[in-house]
């Protein structure tokens, strides 16, 4: 199962110093929160669902926001190594490098 967070396609993603700005930052904490509380109680949420719990193995949550250019390239590769098994970052452009990819490999088949 997979808990995504949508942001804006402009929404500010790093300070001058590389560190993360605060839309940011809450988008991260927001996705957290959903992976603590599905882990606090999972059956429910299942349920809930309407997801049998022998269909969900893991849970991962996904932010998606903002575009890369205007930001220095260390400070983006930084921000996306800080992702770990639960919690995955993505921009926009990463969104459409997947679908190019996806979409060459259709017309290849």
């Amino acid at each position: 199962m997979v808990l995504i967070e949508i942001e804006r396609a402009n929404i500010k993603l790093l300070k001058q110093d590389g560190h993360r700005a605060q839309e940011l930052i809450h988008a991260f904490d927001q996705v957290g929160d959903w992976l603590i509380k599905f882990k606090e109680h999972r059956l429910s949420v299942l349920d809930d669902l309407k997801i049998k719990p022998e269909r969900v193995h893991n849970v991962r949550g996904v932010v998606v926001a903002g575009r890369e250019h205007g930001y220095d390239a260390a400070h983006m590769r930084a921000l996306k190594m800080r992702t770990n098994d639960d919690l995955v970052f993505m921009t926009y452009d990463d969104l459409l490098g997947a679908m190019d990819s996806l979409i060459l490999r259709v017309e290849r088949s």
